[in-house]
């Protein structure tokens, strides 16, 4: 692991993705299990309620926020851990 990518991060690079090169960014870095609900309601969000997105791009960032989580580890912390050692 080199790094943890939070929510908003991740939804940064999701919607500045442009090829497959970008996308490796994710590689060899993780996101908490919860990342995954916490950007799909934000590219939920900016589609239904502010109507910034249309439904391709939305549909678009919804396959890259999958590709992202499988090609990053996903943590989940369980009692008492908080990140891997």
């Amino acid at each position: 692991m080199r790094a943890l990518l939070e929510a908003s991060a991740v939804l940064q690079v999701i919607k500045s993705l442009e090829d497959e090169q970008a996308l490796r960014v994710f590689d060899d870095n993780c996101v908490l299990d919860l990342t995954k609900y916490e950007v799909g309601n934000g590219i939920w969000k900016e589609y239904a309620f502010q109507h910034a997105i249309r439904e391709e791009k939305f549909n678009d960032f919804l396959v890259s926020l999958q590709t992202v989580v499988n090609r990053s580890e996903l943590l989940v912390p369980g009692p008492g851990h908080l990140l891997p050692e």
